[in-house]
């Protein structure tokens, strides 16, 4: 079997989820974009102009799931990695043509209220939850950076969704990691990620350069907070 269509095409079609080959290309693609945002924009990414795309994660998160619930056709732009190189061309050309924070802020919820008008009436209550990470843009603690409590309460939203999905509802964990995790003990994976998390936020304190702190915080919110949101939206449809 052909290399490409073993690692990257037939898990797709096959929907086997990732394996150690294809993740690690996508980490490398990812950290590689990152270098590449850093020289050009670097300086330009500032923590207000991160919080402005947290609504725009949400509504990433919640726009994947049309293709669950079979409102979009599976497509190569309608799955990973497809569909989030879509998405992030959609957030780089907001903040190319709309350049403030705050319109981009206001831009985005406005998407992420549009997108959920066609799932509302198949979700139960629980798909509030995924509003949660959205209140540090509204309410400040003393403790954590608005940016560092949305990382830490879209790992939450993550690991909650998986674990709830994979224990209770019968879902297949995609992320190899994880999967193997679970298979000793579904809460191994919590216990291992939140705290890893909080590393994270520690290591990342010690940051001297503004720009490229937040730069990671965006990537790291959009890896936790977007599945997260998907997962969560789904658990609240299908369970």
């Amino acid at each position: 079997m052909d290399p490409l269509y073993r690692y990257f095409i037939y898990p797709i079609e096959a929907r086997t989820g990732y394996n150690p080959v294809n993740t690690l290309t996508y980490g490398l693609l990812l950290i590689l974009g990152l270098y590449v945002l850093r020289k050009k924009i670097g300086d330009r990414i500032s923590e207000p102009l991160v919080l402005s795309y947290v609504p725009f994660v949400v509504f990433s998160g919640v726009l994947r799931t049309y293709e669950d619930f079979g409102l979009l056709a599976r497509t190569y732009l309608t799955v990973s990695p497809g569909f989030y190189l879509l998405m992030v061309s959609l957030g780089l050309a907001e903040f190319l043509f709309l350049k403030e924070a705050e319109k981009i802020r206001k831009s985005n919820f406005l998407l992420l209220a549009l997108s959920l008008l066609p799932l509302i009436p198949r979700l139960h209550p629980g798909f509030l939850l995924i509003l949660f990470p959205l209140a540090p843009l509204f309410l400040k603690t003393k403790l954590l950076r608005p940016v560092e409590l949305v990382f830490l309460l879209g790992v939450a939203l993550d690991v909650s969704a998986t674990v709830i999905g994979v224990s209770l509802c019968g879902f297949y964990e995609q992320h190899f990691i994880p999967r193997a995790l679970m298979a000793f003990h579904p809460l191994l994976f919590p216990l291992i990620k939140i705290p890893l998390a909080a590393v994270v936020v520690g290591i990342l304190r010690k940051e001297k350069d503004e720009g490229w702190r937040n730069l990671l915080y965006l990537a790291l919110i959009s890896v936790t907070l977007g599945p997260g949101t998907r997962d969560m939206v789904v658990v609240s449809g299908a369970c």
